[in-house]
């Protein structure tokens, strides 16, 4: 039996290096678009001291 996932990302979470060394045997398929989503930094990370990033649904929005 095949598992797979979906892995949407943003920034530097779209390098295929760090994609590969956080998910063991990682392919890449396509790149995408999720439409009437938008990325929203809902917190701060106390790790790296930057931005959380999420997404939220926002009608019209490519």
């Amino acid at each position: 039996m095949t598992k797979f996932f979906y892995y949407f990302a943003y920034g530097s979470n779209l390098l295929k290096e760090r994609i590969k060394v956080q998910i063991t045997g990682a392919e890449y398929e396509c790149n995408g678009m999720l439409r009437n989503y938008k990325v929203d930094f809902v917190a701060t990370s106390k790790r790296w001291h930057g931005g959380l990033a999420t997404i939220k649904e926002k009608s019209g929005s490519m």
